[in-house]
């Protein structure tokens, strides 16, 4: 159950990273804020970036025993994939 739940979590953290490059490269949607946009530009310090935080966050949910607590986390991951997905398609 628990490697289900960290396989669906990044699988959904990887398809907002995808969905929102997409976004952006169509013109449909822009980073305003400074670091965000800085983030954004970098993208191979964004995905590194992504790829700790989602590796230390379910290390550390791992190491306390709280593994559950990605459901809350993948909910809100799939409405964002949800609303970029719109965003790309126009919906």
């Amino acid at each position: 159950m628990n490697i289900a739940l960290e396989i669906l979590f990044v699988m959904l953290v990887a398809a907002d990273t995808w969905l929102t490059y997409r976004i952006i490269d169509s013109g449909k949607g822009v980073e305003i804020g400074p670091i965000a946009k800085y983030y954004i530009d970098n993208k191979p310090v964004a995905i590194i970036v992504t790829v700790l935080a989602t590796g230390v966050l379910i290390g550390y949910l791992e190491f306390v025993g709280m593994v559950w607590f990605l459901i809350p986390a993948i909910l809100r991951m799939a409405w964002v994939v949800r609303k970029n997905w719109r965003i790309l398609h126009g919906r």
